[in-house]
């Protein structure tokens, strides 16, 4: 998300669009695993039309040991104790919807693969 949707999503408001929906994977509604035995722990990328959710009212882990497709990213969940449950496992912290802005997603960017 950090990669693709968000700058996307965010280069597109700053131009004075608005969007009428914006949908990403909600892992509350995907049966996830993250291997243990990899060095690089990853979030699987379902992309069932199931698995998707209004990205407006979902709680987000940031600075997690997890990485997404592209490396560091925002970790969307529909329930709030599912993603400070995954924080407290994997590290990071939650933030809101209207939390996330060009600075936050520049330095998800910054972060590299560790």
């Amino acid at each position: 998300l950090a990669h693709g949707l968000f700058p996307y999503h965010l280069n597109l408001v700053a131009d004075g669009a608005e969007a009428t929906a914006v949908y990403v994977t909600d892992y509350s509604r995907v049966d996830w695993e993250i291997p243990e035995d990899t060095e690089r722990k990853k979030m699987p990328a379902p992309t069932a039309p199931d698995t998707f959710a209004d990205a407006t009212g979902l709680t987000y882990v940031i600075e997690s040991d997890v990485m997404g497709g592209m490396g560091p990213d925002l970790m969307p969940f529909s329930e709030p104790s599912e993603a400070e449950s995954f924080a407290d496992n994997y590290g990071g912290r939650t933030i809101g919807y209207d939390d996330i802005d060009r600075s936050l997603v520049d330095g998800i960017q910054m972060t590299g693969i560790n």
